[in-house]
């Protein structure tokens, strides 16, 4: 997963870790959900997702 190019300008993921770091704080529960979130849970991409991001 890198850097993509959209309607709103350039766009690139975060990491799990900046995610994380991110919502430490936020007084809520919260969660990262679907293929992509289990690539990030193994640090690596386990699927070619066939071009849907």
């Amino acid at each position: 997963m890198g850097r993509t190019e959209t309607a709103w300008g350039p766009w690139e993921p975060a990491s799990l870790a900046d995610v994380t770091a991110l919502f430490t704080r936020f007084p809520a529960c919260w969660w990262i959900a679907g293929g992509h979130a289990a690539d990030l849970g193994v640090d690596r991409r386990g699927s070619d997702w066939g071009g849907r991001r």
